[in-house]
């Protein structure tokens, strides 16, 4: 079952924001959103940003590539953390 977009906006966004913020790592996280986006033919950054609430994470360079680098070994079925 994939989570909605609520879900996302109340749980994953900030903890992206707050463990951003301290400099920690986030890796499990990028996972999910990457398998999350997954089925999606758009740019990280849009759809960060169609779930609302996110323009800032959008516009993190350093998170979107992290999770856009994800998307092919997932694509592939690899799973790396």
């Amino acid at each position: 079952m994939r989570p909605d977009p609520l879900e996302i906006q109340e749980r994953w966004l900030p903890a992206l924001r707050e463990l951003g913020a301290r400099g920690t790592s986030t890796p499990v996280l990028e996972l999910a959103f990457a398998a999350w986006a997954l089925p999606y033919e758009r740019p990280v950054p849009a759809l960060l940003r169609e779930v609302g609430g996110a323009a800032d994470l959008a516009d993190d360079d350093a998170l979107t590539t992290a999770v856009a680098e994800r998307l092919p070994a997932l694509r592939a079925g690899h799973i790396d953390i």
